[in-house]
This record gives C-alpha cells, sequence and structure tokens, in this order.
C-alpha cells in the first residue's frame, strides 16, 4: 500500500479527526465523493508515523511496508533488551501495528522491525489534507498539504521542480489535446473543483508564474491559452501573475490567448460553484495586441519580480 492509498484511506476511515477532514472537503470546498477518490486526495492523521520494512502483515491482510509504533500501558509483558534497540522510539514502544488491520507483530518480527531505519513522515503533513501531485505522465512527484481548518490559509508541498510541472496536467491532456485548448488557474481546488463541474481541459500552475519552461510543456498539448487568475484588491497578486503569463507567452510567440476576469476576490471555484460552468466560460474575453498592450503597460513594472 503507498502513502497515496494510505491517506486517502485515512479520509474514509470513519474516525472523528479524519471525519472533520473529509467535512471540510465536502461542505467547505463542495467537492463530491467520486472526484475526492478519483484524484486520490487524503488526509495524514496527526500522530501517524511509520516503520519501512518488507515484513508482510501476519494476519494476511496484505499490509506490507507500514506499520506504526505501538505505545501501550500494559508494555505487552515485557520490555524488548535494550541491545535490540538500534531506534529507541520512547519507552513505552514495544510492538509495531498494521496500519491497514490492526494486527500486532510478533516478537521476534518486531526486533527484526526495530533494525529496519524508520521511514520519516514530514511533520508539515500530520494533521493535514493531501493532494498528490503528479507529472504530465501520471509519475508521482509530491503531496500538498493545508489544514482542513477553513481559518488556517495557505499550502505546504514537499520539495520538487514545481516550474518543469503543471497540477492536473496528467488527468486532463487528453481533454486539451481534443480541445487543443487549456484553462490556467492558480490553486489545486481551482483546477479541481473546475473539472468537477465539465471543464475537463484545465490545469494550476501551484502558485508560481507560468515561466519559459511550462510555456513549452503547453506547447506540446494546445495552442490555445485561457488565463483565469484570482482578482485581488490589496496586493494585486493575481492581476500581476496574468500579465507576466501573457508577457512570457507573447516572448514565445503565442497569440491565441484569453482571459477570464473575476470580480475582486473571488476565486474560480467559488464563482463556478456558484454560478455554474456555462456564466464562468461566458466571461472568456480573447485578447488583442492591443489588450496585450495595455495589460502589459499596467504591471510592467512587476514583470520581472517573482511572487
Amino acid at each position: 500500500m503507498s502513502h497515496i492509498q494510505l491517506y486517502s484511506s485515512f479520509l474514509f476511515s470513519n474516525e472523528e479527526e479524519c471525519n472533520c477532514a473529509l467535512n471540510y472537503l465536502k461542505i467547505n470546498r463542495k467537492l463530491n465523493e467520486d472526484v475526492i477518490k478519483f484524484f486520490n486526495i487524503g488526509y495524514c492523521k496527526k500522530n501517524f508515523t511509520s516503520i519501512q520494512s518488507d515484513w508482510k502483515c501476519p494476519s494476511g491482510c496484505g499490509g506490507k511496508d507500514m506499520w506504526e509504533k505501538w505505545c501501550g500501558k500494559d508494555h505487552w509483558g515485557k520490555w524488548p533488551p535494550w541491545d535490540k534497540w538500534p531506534i529507541r522510539w520512547n519507552n513505552e514502544c514495544t510492538k509495531a501495528k498494521c496500519v491497514v488491520c490492526g494486527a500486532m507483530s510478533d516478537d521476534d518480527k518486531y526486533d527484526a522491525l526495530l533494525n529496519n531505519n524508520e521511514k520519516k513522515i514530514n511533520k508539515n503533513l500530520l494533521g493535514k489534507i493531501v493532494i498528490p501531485i503528479k507529472s504530465e505522465f501520471g509519475d508521482f512527484l509530491s503531496f500538498a498539504a493545508r489544514s482542513p481548518v477553513a481559518e488556517e490559509k495557505g499550502w505546504w508541498n514537499q520539495p520538487f521542480e514545481k516550474n518543469n510541472n503543471l497540477f492536473l496536467l496528467n488527468e486532463s491532456k487528453e481533454e486539451v489535446i481534443c480541445n487543443g485548448k487549456i484553462y490556467i488557474v492558480e490553486g489545486y481546488f481551482d483546477a479541481i473543483i473546475l473539472y468537477q463541474y465539465g471543464v475537463k481541459n484545465v490545469c494550476a500552475l501551484m502558485g508560481l508564474s507560468l515561466g519559459h519552461r511550462r510555456v513549452g510543456l503547453l506547447a506540446r498539448y494546445c495552442n490555445q491559452i485561457c488565463l483565469c487568475f484570482d482578482t485581488d484588491e490589496v496586493n494585486k497578486a493575481g492581476q500581476i501573475a496574468r500579465a507576466r503569463s501573457i508577457y512570457e507567452l507573447y516572448q514565445y510567440g503565442w497569440t491565441n490567448i484569453s482571459t477570464i476576469s473575476l470580480p475582486t476576490a473571488i476565486d474560480p471555484d467559488e464563482y463556478v460553484i456558484k454560478h455554474g460552468k456555462t456564466n464562468f466560460l461566458s466571461l472568456e474575453k480573447n485578447l488583442t495586441s492591443k489588450d496585450n498592450i495595455k495589460i502589459y503597460s499596467k504591471y510592467k513594472k512587476f514583470i520581472g519580480k517573482k511572487n
């Protein structure tokens, strides 16, 4: 069982902690269960840790490579010998537990488990909703994580080459090729919600400007691009990102560019949920050379700056 499958199983485990995360996705973000499962969205429990091993679960459930520390009060009758503790978890951990079915390891198996390196779980994933990020070919790259508490904003990513990848392109590229066109948004939920509502030729920048590498990536699949970024009231970050992306596209000869401008402080996912796919797409406007000059002139002092 991979970590992607494991986190997905946690999300639907019906535990109170995991139900809070699932409710956030369904109620706050308006994702349906099929889409949550399709994109392998999951949840990493707050106290989760695992051990890498080659041992299979003794119960026969098929669990492998995923063992939790088990810290019991009664120590299961004895302490493991101190000379067999190359990794000391703490004074109460005397068993390993399969995270698939909960079966406890045998004493000899536990000793063997202790002689394997502990597989680290990044603390930034604990207690977070996790979304797997994949390459255009579907290879796993990283996890994006955020708190299920609505008031706690912001995402964390395990380090990877963002500038070489576009979120969701692995799932949307066939639609992109069929339509000869792609809709580009900023955030993970923006892309997932648009996909859920039928705009399946969509991908997300993951918070960065487009950049020449991703312009080249898009050129493999289409010749039309529609940019739909947030319209930010305070720092104008979405408007600046749009201007920079238009500038980069024109630099590399792209002329078939359109934009969708949303009301201030409304994200694409919020607009689609409230007004529907048809109304969202009706906001699209093709850019002329005059429009490009106007947008570039307005934000040119920011073009060379990083987000």
